[in-house]
């Protein structure tokens, strides 16, 4: 059961011997005499081959929900142990990629975070300060409200370029009616 057709049936693989406890929307499922890698069957039922079989199937109106009758008719493909445990391998390895690439990205996230501060209060390589409304600033900046640099964009009205910055070349944004 869940909130939404694509989310039925979204099935994890238990490796664990400890016992477990499932919840009352929890359908279990344990291999027959089919040989079946765990580490396979877990891509498995995330395969778009799986899930669209299991949305097809959903019923429901509030809630989306697939009974053990349906998800009994739904085809798996169960290629010799080998070749699912060399499948696995490799999806486990993408898998890794995935996640340090992820990681490199919140990294990098975090890093620009910090750039942000650094230099949207203190600029580049400015040693002289000043006291503002605002607190202490480079020397040479200034001040000033938002109204002063921008436009007012109001909701309904279409955003086009229509000038740029006098001193950097930079497109400004204005609201102009069409």
């Amino acid at each position: 059961t869940s909130e939404t057709f694509e989310e039925i049936a979204m099935a994890a693989v238990y490796l664990d011997t400890a016992a477990a406890t499932f919840g009352g929307f929890v359908i279990k499922g344990r291999p027959t005499g089919k040989e079946i890698a765990p580490s396979y069957s877990s891509f498995l039922f995330q395969s778009s081959f799986f899930r669209n079989q299991v949305i097809k199937l959903g019923q429901g109106a509030v809630r989306a929900n697939i009974g053990q009758k349906d998800l009994s008719k739904v085809t798996v493909l169960i290629p010799p142990l080998p070749e699912q445990q060399k499948i696995a391998a490799i999806l486990s390895s993408v898998d890794d990629v995935i996640e340090k690439t992820r990681a490199q990205i919140d990294k990098l996230k975090d890093l620009k975070t910090g750039m942000m501060q650094e230099l949207l209060t203190k600029g580049i390589g400015n040693s002289a300060f000043k006291d503002s409304p605002v607190g202490r600033i480079p020397e040479g900046w200034e001040v000033c409200m938002a109204s002063e640099v921008a436009d007012e964009v109001m909701v309904g009205v279409v955003i086009k370029p229509t000038q740029y910055y006098v001193d950097s070349g930079v497109p400004a944004l204005r609201s102009a009616n069409v």
